[in-house]
């Protein structure tokens, strides 16, 4: 069997890059396009996914271990590995079987942060055999002798890790204002599609011998990707996991009310003008979600955009 031909394992139906349907005849790889898997991820058509290291498994953390401002939620929801394809470094999330549309719904989630603006990780879908994968690219650039701090580290002793704490420490480690603007769309995105893991250590600095900088938003499914079948079919109120002064589970209106209080309103308004389900349905329809994923999903993020607007009538008032 040559490179070019795979086994498909599950098919998608579509290339996860152009969406285009893929045929028998259609030499592929991954469940990507061939012309595809090589343009996406700067590689040779022979290149493959090598050195494998399991990361994780499907155990949870022991309660004892688990800090709230740097566990994940999502934790045990993936097999996760490292790997390295034509001399770059990889993270790949593996599906399981409690959450078999966790990785379409990242791969859906991720793109529509880009779409609102949000810097994300380089990221991809693909398959390895008969099992989906979620994938992102290490961003860390070893070349600028680059690292990545995560931001709980940078906090004060004993001081909270709420949006007032770390746009305090993100002002003082990047003094760059793009970095504060970008906090305060993850949040308000987070709310936005019910992400609950902005815990510590999604948030870091790429720090280098020239200066830091906030590093690309990782991390970033919506809680609905976790559920199946009649699950979907319920009226799903996440909050936020970065906490206020106000709320230690923030909804919508909190951020919003939040940020105003902090000077940031532009940015509110500026995030609720793309906000939008004109923006957002046509990603999700055309995502490889289920249809009963894709209508939980377009109900909770019109129901949140609602949240949005009323709260900044509300703020005008």
């Amino acid at each position: 069997m040559s490179n070019a031909t795979l086994v498909r394992g599950l098919m998608p139906g579509r290339c996860f890059k152009c969406l285009l349907p893929i045929t028998e005849a259609d030499p592929q790889k991954y469940g990507i396009h061939l012309r595809c898997f090589t343009a996406w991820f700067d590689a040779q058509p022979t290149d493959e996914f090598n050195s494998f290291v399991l990361r994780s498994n499907s155990k949870a953390p022991d309660k004892e271990t688990v800090n709230s401002d740097t566990s994940s939620f999502f934790h045990g929801q993936y097999r996760k590995y490292s790997a390295a394809l034509a001399g770059k470094n990889y993270i790949l999330k593996v599906k399981q079987d409690g959450a078999p549309e966790l990785p379409d719904v990242e791969f859906m989630c991720n793109q529509i942060a880009e779409k609102l603006g949000i810097p994300v990780a380089r990221y991809y879908c693909i398959e390895l055999g008969d099992e989906r994968a979620f994938v992102t690219q290490n961003f860390i650039d070893k070349s600028e002798h680059a690292n990545l701090s995560h931001i709980h580290t940078h906090l004060p002793e004993g001081r909270k890790a709420d949006c007032e704490a770390l746009i305090e420490v993100i002002s003082s480690v990047t003094e760059r204002y793009i970095d504060i603007e970008t906090f305060v769309r993850t949040c308000l995105f987070d709310s936005l599609i019910g992400n609950h893991d902005r815990h510590g250590r999604n948030l870091g600095f790429i720090v280098t011998p020239r200066g830091s900088r906030l590093s690309p938003i990782y991390d970033n499914p919506s809680v609905l990707g976790i559920h199946q079948g009649w699950w979907l079919t319920t009226d799903f109120a996440p909050s936020g996991r970065v906490p206020t002064s106000k709320s230690k589970d923030p909804s919508m209106v909190d951020y919003v009310k939040e940020f105003v209080r902090l000077g940031y309103v532009e940015q509110v308004e500026a995030f609720a003008a793309i906000a939008i389900k004109e923006v957002i349905h046509p990603i999700i329809d055309r995502s490889f979600c289920s249809e009963e994923m894709k209508t939980a999903m377009k109900k909770l993020i019109e129901k949140r955009i609602k949240e949005l607007q009323d709260a900044l009538v509300q703020k005008s008032s």
